[in-house]
């Protein structure tokens, strides 16, 4: 424990520290969730990170079962502050990746 106090005399350690404090304070999936029930959504499954943005998997309950094209990608910046959905092939590919490899842990 003294060593740790040591080093946060350094400007480094106290940056580093901070920034990791602010990011963990915020709740990536509230935020997806409560941006998902806006657009009627009303599932959110967490779907990997890559490029700075947390990626969410979003989905109406009641099109459970049902085969109605590409599955909806919710991306929240690293800030949480900026939203985006996942466009294009390649990206929801990756996201659909990665929802599956993270739900069969």
């Amino acid at each position: 424990m003294k060593r740790l106090s040591n080093l946060q005399g350094m400007p480094f350690f106290n940056n580093f520290a901070t920034k990791q404090n602010v990011m963990s304070n915020i709740d990536y999936y509230q935020i997806a969730l409560d941006k998902a029930k806006e657009m009627g959504y009303d599932i959110v499954r967490p779907a990997g990170e890559r490029d700075g943005w947390k990626y969410f998997g979003i989905t109406k309950s009641w099109l459970i079962g049902h085969k109605i094209g590409l599955p909806r990608y919710l991306k929240i910046s690293d800030n949480g502050r900026e939203f985006s959905m996942a466009e294009g092939w390649e990206e929801t590919m990756w996201a659909l990746k990665q929802e599956e490899e993270l739900s069969n842990l």
